[in-house]
């Protein structure tokens, strides 16, 4: 007899959206009954093909609540179980820097109305089998201890919702160093000319003659010389403690990057989405925080329709026209690419263009020398202040006799470009430069009103 199993995001702490549509999972033995009682109700669904799921109706937001899940010959129960608001913290790096990395961790509050959960990163499967191989994940309370092993942008963004004494969840699904290429399935690169040609047989044709045993080969010297550097990195700050991150680079050089291609690779084309995101579509979340882009500055010019398809790719396996909210990459200038700047052009396109996407200006956030800004806490707070709507979209209208106008108040402060602020919703800008804040790093000195930055732009695209 085949066990009666819940989907693997299903347990204690779990905290579900009350504003959609719940669907519970799971598996157990063909024909057999299933039985879900939450708040008061009950829900009934015949196991087929081996598989069961109930949709839940209208949820009463509140908690702790008793979740039981049954069948003919076992009680599965799950305690603490919170309804309220859901949020997927989703992209490469900087959205899954640790808490314990930040600048400002030794302040942290535990969360009392926050749960946590992360998606374990399996790279690859074979065989059936999950590499690497991680324990079941669970939902968590947001305390210290274990916010540390959390997303610091996560925390700060759960600091704000904290404030409004309701069950929060937070779910972390992302993997460093990753293309959006990754978190989409093959359909959606190979139906699309462009990024089937960049993204998809780039890859593939560079390995085509490439067999397990000589992937495997290549995996471990690469895993050699990384952890060579690491320790020379590490002997050198030790030597040298007040080093800068920028010190430390020209001494010891950059992080080897990329690793060898290949079928195990996680960088590979589609590989996370069916290893990580798969795993929870059947999810429902209030909002996508979309952090990611550095990966590919290299294929910028493909980016917006990348970012596009991902958008619509995953609202339709969320069955919802999920809010996105979009980071923008921040400024950084320790790149022989240049193309940083298009990369967020694009971003800022795609949430003029698409319906429910917000821009999540990060231009003030960067660091010069460290593609890892250490301090998350003003991009964090301000990506949960955005989620209450409390900050602003500004955005320029026009251009006319090299007069920009806003659609709201703006703030000019002190410039290297000669820009005269002529009212609250104009600047004169001559006509010395092709935009504001296009280059890998620019000077910031557009604010709104609220101080927060105005996204750079260029002035073609007005």
């Amino acid at each position: 007899m085949r066990p009666l199993k819940t989907a693997d995001w299903i347990s204690d702490n779990l905290v579900l959206s009350y504003e959609k549509e719940n669907v519970l999972s799971g598996t157990g033995e063909n024909g057999t009954k299933v039985v879900v009682c939450f708040q008061d109700k009950t829900y009934e669904s015949i196991i087929k093909d081996e598989k069961w799921s109930v949709s839940l109706g209208p949820l009463l937001i509140g908690g702790p609540y008793t979740l039981t899940i049954a069948d003919d010959r076992e009680t599965i129960v799950f305690e603490q179980i919170y309804v309220g608001k859901v949020y997927l913290l989703a992209g490469q790096s900087n959205i899954e820097f640790k808490l314990k990395d930040e600048q400002r961790k030794q302040g942290v509050d535990d969360l009392k109305y926050v749960r946590i959960y992360t998606v374990p990163q399996v790279e690859y499967i074979k065989d059936g089998t999950e590499y690497p191989c991680f324990e079941k994940s669970v939902w968590q309370k947001a305390n210290r201890e274990q916010l540390m092993d959390f997303s610091a942008i996560g925390y700060y963004i759960g600091k704000i919702l904290n404030a409004q004494k309701i069950p929060i969840g937070l779910v972390a699904c992302n993997k460093g160093g990753t293309s959006a290429s990754c978190w989409v399935d093959e359909k959606t690169l190979q139906s699309d000319p462009v990024l089937n040609k960049v993204f998809y047989e780039s890859y593939w044709n560079d390995i085509q003659d490439q067999n397990d045993a000589q992937e495997d080969i290549q995996r471990a010297k690469y895993q050699e010389i990384l952890l060579q550097y690491q320790q020379t990195v590490a002997l050198y700050q030790k030597e040298h403690p007040n080093a800068s991150l920028s010190e430390v680079k020209k001494v010891c050089g950059h992080t080897p990057w990329p690793g060898p291609k290949g079928k195990k690779d996680y960088g590979r084309p589609c590989g996370l989405y069916s290893t990580m995101f798969s795993k929870i579509r059947t999810m429902k979340f209030d909002g996508v925080i979309w952090y990611q882009g550095e990966e590919d500055t290299k294929n910028a010019q493909a980016y917006a329709r990348l970012l596009k398809n991902l958008i619509r790719l995953w609202r339709k396996d969320l069955k919802d026209n999920i809010p996105f909210y979009i980071v923008q990459l921040p400024k950084y200038n320790d790149d022989k690419n240049k193309n940083w700047p298009i990369v967020r052009q694009a971003q800022r396109f795609i949430c003029q263009k698409e319906k429910n996407c917000k821009l999540v200006v990060s231009i003030d956030t960067g660091e010069e020398f460290n593609i890892h800004p250490t301090d998350k806490s003003v991009l964090g707070q301000r990506i949960g202040k955005m989620i209450l709507g409390q900050v602003m979209n500004v955005s320029p209208i026009e251009i006319q006799n090299q007069t920009i106008t806003f659609d709201q108040k703006v703030v000019l402060e002190k410039n290297n470009f000669g820009w005269i602020q002529k009212d609250a919703h104009t600047i004169w800008v001559g006509n010395e430069t092709e935009g504001y804040a296009v280059t890998n790093f620019p000077e910031v000195f557009l604010y709104d009103e609220n101080h927060d930055p105005i996204s750079p732009f260029y002035f073609e695209s007005l």
